[in-house]
């Protein structure tokens, strides 16, 4: 095998290929708790390079490894027989980013490289690439679906020429330096052009339609808890305290091409949390609980007892939206479930604790975030009522 990290178990020593090992070459040592790495890879002259180690983190050997990679990739790997994108964004699917990155985003990656990069410049040597030649061919992306496709295409090919910078087969990474913007189209700076916020009227209209529908505990779960989608639909009944009163996030689920609805945990350490139950949802959860095990249902957020998948969700979702009196016809959006997440959050922030509300580090927590940055910018808003308060402040 010619650089190309090996991850066939067969090809370790026989001593140090454990149960629980880990993608082929980085693995936990059952009886020590260290992480074990190693790699093995074939010179162009036929003789061996090995190298491995024991790290106390995950991440430590992961970086060990990678390291061990560079080192080799510098004199007699992949440089020497030339990456094409083609090749490198396999490879990334294949033996890096399941190391990294969570299945439903790799399945994402292979989508895009797969329909938009690979047809057309698959062939070009990943050290070949240049910004010129990347800015032409995420301008035809774009003119030909939408800008929102090209970004999502340019993520995806930005990741994997990261990846091969920090193992050092490039220099730079050419697609951060690709435009994408519409100079005739104003920039919207936060990226969530058509959030909704709901006012108080509303929130409490949409409450009143979900009840008795299928859409009644997810509709709780967002408004009034800040929960994903994801995280209501994988959520059992198992995992709702009563006694200490708390909802207990430990898993999700999610779309996986090929495999359906599949059931992960969070992505991030901040996204297993225990997330409090308002006192005014208590006895709706607990009514809820009862009809689920008279019926033999663990799902706290399902239709006749079958857990919704994000396509579902959002269909059911929009129905009781639709019959809460929303609709486009009025200038704005219709919500999403996720729009109750930002409502959630933006009340918390501007209007819970008699008007003082709560500090950025709590709602960080509660929404199992693992940066500040990513509550403030993407989640809580001002809403008009809230600048003209401020406005009325004024002597």
């Amino acid at each position: 095998m010619r650089g190309k990290v090996c991850h066939n178990p067969r090809m370790a020593r026989e001593h140090k290929t454990p149960k629980s090992k880990k993608d082929g070459n980085v693995w936990q040592n059952e009886k020590s708790g260290r992480w074990e790495w190693e790699v093995a890879l074939t010179r162009r002259d036929g003789t061996q390079y090995r190298k491995h180690g024991s790290r106390a983190t995950e991440k430590d050997a992961l970086d060990s490894r990678d390291k061990a990679f560079a080192e080799f990739n510098k004199t007699e790997g992949a440089n020497a027989r030339g990456w094409t994108i083609k090749t490198w964004t396999e490879h990334c699917l294949a033996e890096i980013w399941p190391n990294e990155i969570a299945e439903t985003t790799i399945d994402t990656y292979r989508h895009w490289l797969n329909s938009r990069v690979i047809p057309i410049i698959g062939g070009v040597r990943i050290d070949d690439a240049n910004v010129p030649q990347l800015q032409k061919f995420f301008n035809k992306v774009k003119a030909d679906t939408s800008k929102e496709v090209a970004e999502r295409v340019q993520t995806a090919l930005s990741s994997a020429f990261t990846r091969a910078m920090e193992q050092g087969l490039i220099v730079v990474n050419p697609c951060r330096s690709v435009k994408l913007r519409d100079p005739n189209v104003i920039e919207n700076e936060d990226e969530d052009e058509g959030k909704r916020i709901l006012t108080r009227d509303e929130s409490d209209t949409l409450m009143l339609a979900a009840k008795g529908t299928s859409m009644h505990m997810p509709v709780i779960l967002g408004l009034k808890m800040g929960l994903r989608f994801g995280e209501c639909s994988g959520l059992e009944w198992k995992h709702v305290d009563f006694d200490q009163k708390v909802v207990r996030i430990r898993q999700q689920h999610q779309n996986v091409r090929g495999k359906g609805l599949t059931l992960r945990p969070p992505k991030t350490k901040a996204g297993r949390r225990d997330v409090p139950i308002p006192a005014s949802q208590m006895a709706a959860m607990l009514a809820a609980r009862d009809e689920a095990a008279s019926k033999g249902i663990k799902w706290v957020c399902h239709r006749n007892g079958t857990p919704y998948s994000s396509q579902n969700g959002s269909v059911y979702f929009k129905e009781v939206a639709l019959l809460a009196g929303f609709a486009e016809a009025d200038g704005k959006t219709v919500p999403t479930h996720h729009d109750l997440r930002s409502t959630f959050l933006t009340y918390l922030a501007n209007h819970a604790d008699g008007g003082k509300g709560i500090k950025p580090h709590i709602l960080m927590r509660i929404a199992g975030h693992s940066k500040l940055e990513t509550t403030l910018k993407f989640y809580i808003r001002a809403t008009d009522d809230d600048v003209h308060h401020a406005m009325s402040c004024i002597e």
